[in-house]
């Protein structure tokens, strides 16, 4: 499964999806890290590599996804 961003470091330039709210931003936003959307309470493990999750379990999601847009894991 794609990685979690606990190394923030690992992931810079990156695009984040957030597993709590399932919405994307760059890893850059993610600081302190904790998901960049105000009404979302994601963590720093809740964050992951959208480029991995998209080429394992999501190849209809956009190369590059739209900041902010709704992502759903399922359905």
């Amino acid at each position: 499964m794609a990685a979690n961003i606990t190394d923030i470091k690992e992931f810079e330039g990156e695009w984040v999806w957030c597993l709590h709210c399932e919405r994307a931003s760059h890893v850059s936003e993610w600081t302190p890290p904790e998901c960049p959307f105000e009404d979302c309470d994601g963590g720093l493990f809740d964050g992951w590599s959208y480029s991995e999750l998209r080429a394992q379990a999501h190849p209809e999601w956009p190369q590059t996804p739209v900041r902010g847009k709704l992502y759903p894991q399922y359905g």
